[in-house]
């Protein structure tokens, strides 16, 4: 079994460029509990050692800052063993979310992680409705997101538009961001041929007092059907 060790030279120790950022809600919530009851001899980081003599840690970065700002004792094992690869499952007190994993292998330099970045950083949206987005659907995307495999099939060209169309609802909603009313958009853009764009635009222009914020997907679909067919002579397009 590999030996605990302890130190108080902080400066020995660094964090790997590939693992999670602090996350100051989970550190304030560690805190708590160790200044109630500091067990963390109990649970010692996992490091690896450099030629140089510092340690890079792979697991327990929340704790280590933690002891810095306790001015504590901090502990840790060197692990021949593990590799950043590991970590994001080896996670238990609080379990690596989407933001991590794309920080992860954008740092690894898979190309559609880094894409994808950008798309985030341009969107704002949330990372459900961006995988949709970019890979069709999120059924099984979702996992291999989190596993380094994910890939974009829409053309950058064309998921470029649908931000574009996504946002063109700005001007008449401050919701054009949330999960639910982007999900319906891409719907109806998706899935009714007959959608009208410029004609949606044109009846939230002295409709967009009716476009409320809504519960869920289905009724952002019945609210924008009703919107989009609001006087309209000749066939009533369906969004449901």
């Amino acid at each position: 079994m590999a030996q605990i060790k302890s130190s108080k030279n902080y400066d020995n120790f660094k964090f790997h460029e590939a693992n999670r950022d602090i996350d100051p809600s989970h550190l304030n919530n560690l805190m708590k509990s160790i200044k109630r009851n500091n067990l963390l001899h109990e649970n010692p980081m996992k490091v690896q050692s450099n030629s140089d003599g510092t340690y890079t840690i792979l697991d327990g970065q929340h704790r280590f800052a933690i002891a810095t700002l306790l001015d504590t004792q901090i502990y840790f094992i060197i692990t021949k063993e593990m590799t950043m690869d590991d970590v994001p499952s080896y996670q238990t007190s609080k379990k690596w979310g989407f933001d991590d994993f794309l920080k992860h292998f954008c740092h690894y330099g898979k190309q559609d992680y880094k894409v994808y970045a950008g798309f985030k950083k341009q969107s704002g949206w949330s990372h459900n409705c961006l995988i949709s987005l970019l890979a069709g659907n999120t059924k099984g995307n979702s996992l291999a997101f989190k596993n380094g495999t994910f890939k974009i099939t829409r053309s950058i060209e064309n998921a470029n538009e649908l931000i574009g169309m996504v946002n063109d609802y700005q001007e008449y909603t401050k919701y054009y961001k949330q999960r639910s009313f982007v999900t319906a958009v891409l719907r109806i853009i998706n899935g009714t041929p007959e959608y009208d764009h410029a004609q949606m635009m044109k009846k939230l222009s002295y409709l967009s007092e009716k476009l409320v914020k809504c519960v869920d997907v289905e009724a952002y679909l019945r609210l924008l059907e009703s919107i989009y067919n609001y006087r309209t002579t000749g066939n009533y397009i369906r969004f449901l």
